[in-house]
C-alpha cells in the first residue's frame, strides 16, 4: 500500500529537480541572448556607418563579424535549449511543464519565438549576398534581405520578453531588468529598421506631398493642349 506514493513522491521529486534545472538554464540562456543582441546592434550600426563612408568591399568586412557573431551566438543559444527541452522530453516521455512541441522541437514560446526569429536572420545573409550580386549597393537600408534579417533581429529581441517571464517570477528584480533590457533591444531594432523613413520624410516633405501631388497633377491638366478654354476667356496657369 505504501510503494504508490512514494513512487508519487519519487516522480514528483524528479519533476520539483528538472523544473529548477530549466529554470537555471533558461535565466543563463536569457543573459547570452540579449548579450547577443546588443552585439548585433551594435554590429548593425557599425555596417551602416562603414557602407556609407567606405563602402561594401567584401561581405568579410569587420561590421559583418561582428553583426554574425551575435547572430551565430543567438542561434546557438536558442535552438540549444530547444535542443535541451526536447531530449528532456524524450527521456522523460512527457512535454516538461511550460513547453510545447513545434516541428517535433519542444520548448517554451518564448524560446520558440527566438529560434524561429533569428533563423529568418540567418536566411537573410545568403540572400543578402546575391542580392548585391545581381544588384550592386543599396542605396537604402530597405533592401528585402535587409528587413528580413531586422525583422529577425525584432522577433529575437521580443522573444527575450517572453523568456523573462518564463524564466523569472512576477516580483523578481531580475525579471524587471531583463524585461526592460529587451525591450530597449526591441525599439533599438525598430529605430534602425525605421530610419530611411526619417530621411525620405525630410527630403520629400511628408506633410506637404500629396499637396505638390495635386498640384502638379492640377497643372498639367489645365496646361493639357487637349482641354480648350471657352470662347473669349483666356486660359490661365499657377503651375
Amino acid at each position: 500500500m505504501s510503494s504508490a506514493p512514494t513512487v508519487l513522491l519519487g516522480r514528483s521529486t524528479a519533476s520539483s529537480a528538472a523544473r529548477v534545472e530549466s529554470l537555471g538554464l533558461y535565466r543563463a540562456a536569457l543573459w547570452v541572448l540579449l548579450a547577443a543582441n546588443l552585439l548585433v546592434g551594435w554590429g548593425v550600426q557599425w555596417d551602416i556607418q562603414w557602407h556609407v563612408q567606405i563602402g561594401r568591399d567584401s561581405f568579410w568586412i569587420p561590421p559583418h563579424l561582428m553583426t554574425y557573431a551575435g547572430v551565430t551566438i543567438a542561434v546557438l543559444i536558442s535552438f540549444g535549449v530547444l535542443a535541451c527541452d526536447t531530449l528532456r522530453h524524450l527521456v522523460a516521455g512527457r512535454l516538461p511543464a511550460g513547453t510545447t512541441r513545434i516541428f517535433r522541437l519542444t520548448g517554451t514560446p518564448g524560446f520558440h519565438l527566438a529560434a524561429w526569429g533569428i533563423a529568418l536572420t540567418v536566411l537573410a545573409a545568403p540572400i543578402d549576398d546575391l542580392w548585391h550580386r545581381l544588384f550592386g549597393l543599396d542605396v537604402t537600408l530597405w533592401s528585402p534581405p535587409h528587413l528580413l534579417g531586422l525583422f529577425g533581429v525584432a522577433i529575437n529581441t521580443l522573444a527575450c520578453l517572453l523568456i523573462a517571464r518564463e524564466a523569472y517570477p512576477a516580483t523578481s528584480w531580475a525579471r524587471y531588468v531583463g524585461v526592460v533590457a529587451a525591450a530597449s533591444l526591441f525599439y533599438g531594432s525598430l529605430a534602425v529598421a525605421l530610419r530611411p523613413s526619417g530621411r525620405l520624410a525630410y527630403l520629400a516633405g511628408a506633410g506637404s506631398t500629396p499637396i505638390r501631388s495635386w498640384a502638379r497633377f492640377s497643372c498639367r491638366w489645365r496646361s493639357s493642349p487637349r482641354r480648350a478654354s471657352p470662347a473669349g476667356v483666356p486660359r490661365r496657369s499657377w503651375c
